[in-house]
């Protein structure tokens, strides 16, 4: 008899000749257990394989049998050992750590060792004239690989492939099958010997490193999309485009994933849904902040996974697993990152599930960490552009922005063809006001005055405080007759609107303003000259009004020609332009 184990195991490639026994003579019966026996083909005796090692496979058992003289002589791994009686080989072949089944010419099971049944858990009986494949093979194993066995069967050609099979119990387990054909002394196919070794770790072992380098790629590109969404966070200029691109990034983060950004309205009372993504966007949502865990410790908190949770009461509804991030800027929190896993059940996860909401977890730490910086800039450039082009006051544009915006406008109005005015304002007897209730009621009344000024609801309306009781007011895409009436609706307002200081309800206020329009002046400079002259006018007559400059103050040259007056020597129009 010869051995030849396939990477490591035994693999039977000729027959034990018992001793004694002329090798043309048949050979000794071979009892097994249960009551079975194995008998070789009748005939010479001749060695059909060589030697496998096992190379690179530890604990590989190597054996060939050579019959020199009387008993078979046994080489374990190339090293000849003395003289091996038949029942010597027989225990090797059952106590060896690769199953072993023996079939007949047409595929049928006539005897499997010891291991073979530790395996599968079919006992030989059960598997005596039956083809192993058809007991052994499940729903899940490859029929390209079932094909390629019985292609290598019926041309006689030895095969070794990797399989799954199924156990006694259903169990899939993974095996390294090597088929050998053994001939007789005609040639033909007079048994088969399938040698089978367990790869099932290994297999769960590749499949465990398949899914690490995945998730190590998916980590990668993760971490990447969230660099670019750095990128263009740290690129936007009011929360507006923040929210815009937070968006936008998440969709692409968390493509499975539903979720909404949430910021403190102006009151700071409740958080309002300023934008999102997936199926969980709704414009309409708003909730008081204490409704939320993550608002109320100050930390992220994770709905799902845990052996104790309680739900956010904005999201009592909710039957996933959710992650609600606080958005913190500079130590202050400005708004809520609420994200759904409507994939991932908050109850009864399996550790798949719980797993993959743990990396989820991570990243949308990464991804709120990043927003809270990015909003934290924002809010940065938003504080020195306001010191630049605020007063800091009242809270209206300035006289530097307003000198910018009227230019830009006057630009607009030339292309488009379209009016527009200047007006320019004056609190009446300021100065006798600050003089009798003194400074500190005097800013108060500046900013009672400032706040009806922002109240006027007109698209293409802009005011400004150009210093000490004076205002400005840009009125694009609109007529001179429009200005006045916006002009003295807010006389209205202002004149019965009270003036409270420290407890105190003082006389409300009254101004006076001019108006002038594009039309009267060839640029910027002269039309702020126009709309103050119009205001000096409204003074002289008695304050308390309103005075048009194409009405009152144009004066006809000597061609006829309407002109504006030159600027007397005492106008403060270079001081309203430079400051």
């Amino acid at each position: 008899m010869e051995a030849r184990p396939a990477r490591g195991g035994p693999q039977l490639s000729g027959e034990v000749c018992p001793p004694g026994r002329p090798a043309s003579a048949p050979a000794a019966v071979i009892p097994t257990r249960g009551g079975c026996a194995i008998t070789p083909w009748r005939g010479p005796w001749r060695p059909l394989g060589t030697q496998n090692d096992g190379a690179g496979l530890k604990g590989s058992l190597g054996v060939r049998t050579y019959r020199l003289g009387g008993n078979p002589q046994i080489s374990l791994n190339g090293a000849v050992v003395n003289d091996c009686p038949p029942e010597l080989v027989k225990q090797i072949v059952m106590h060896v750590t690769d199953s072993v089944v023996c079939t007949d010419a047409e595929g049928r099971t006539v005897w499997t060792n010891d291991r073979f049944t530790q395996m599968s858990g079919y006992r030989l009986d059960e598997m005596l004239g039956k083809t192993p494949g058809s007991i052994l093979q499940g729903p899940e194993t490859d029929p390209g690989t079932v094909e390629e066995i019985r292609n290598a069967v019926a041309t006689r050609q030895a095969i070794t492939v990797e399989i799954l099979n199924y156990n006694k119990n259903r169990k899939p387990y993974w095996i390294e099958l090597s088929i050998k054909p053994i001939l007789d002394e005609s040639g033909q196919i007079a048994r088969f010997i399938a040698i089978q070794r367990d790869i099932t770790a290994f297999k769960q072992l590749l499949v465990e490193s398949k899914e690490m380098a995945d998730r190590e790629k998916n980590k990668v590109d993760d971490l990447r999309l969230v660099g670019q969404m750095s990128s263009w966070l740290f690129s936007a200029q009011s929360i507006e485009e923040l929210v815009v691109i937070i968006g936008e990034s998440m969709r692409k983060i968390f493509p499975q994933a539903d979720g909404s950004i949430f910021l403190y309205s102006n009151s700071r009372d409740c958080l309002e849904y300023s934008g999102g993504w997936g199926d969980a966007a709704a414009e309409d949502l708003h909730f008081k902040p204490d409704s939320c865990w993550g608002m109320r410790r100050g930390r992220s908190y994770a709905f799902g996974g845990e052996a104790i949770m309680v739900p956010c009461g904005h999201a009592l509804e909710d039957k996933a697993a959710y992650a609600c991030l606080p958005i913190i800027a500079h130590g202050d929190t400005i708004g809520l990152l609420h994200i759904g896993f409507p994939r991932l059940p908050a109850r009864g996860m399996s550790r798949e599930q719980a797993q993959r909401l743990e990396r989820n977890l991570e990243l949308a730490q990464i991804c709120v960490e990043q927003i809270s910086l990015a909003t934290a800039s924002v809010r940065l450039q938003n504080e020195l552009r306001d010191k630049s082009v605020k007063d800091l006051l009242t809270g209206l544009w300035n006289r530097r922005w307003f000198i910018d915006m009227a230019q830009s406008e006057l630009r607009r109005s030339t292309k488009t063809n379209k009016p527009i005015s200047i007006v320019m304002l004056d609190i009446d007897h300021f100065k006798r006001f600050n003089d009798k209730y003194g400074h500190d009621a005097g800013d108060t009344a500046l900013k009672v005055f400032a706040a009806h000024l922002s109240d006027i609801d007109r698209e293409g309306v802009y005011a400004a405080r150009f210093g000490g009781e004076e205002f400005a007011i840009i009125c694009a895409n609109t007529t001179t007759e429009e200005a006045v009436a916006i002009v003295d609706g807010l006389r209205d307002t202002v004149s019965e609107a009270p003036v409270i200081h420290a407890g105190q309800r003082l006389p409300s206020l009254n101004f006076s303003a001019g108006v002038a329009s594009a039309q009267t002046a060839p640029d910027l400079r002269t039309l702020i000259n126009c709309a103050d002259k119009a205001l000096y006018s409204a003074k002289a007559a008695g304050r308390r009004q309103t005075e048009v400059f194409g009405e009152i103050i144009r004066q006809p040259d000597r061609q006829g020609a309407v002109v504006p007056p030159a600027t007397p020597a005492g106008s403060n129009l270079a001081h309203l332009m430079h400051g």
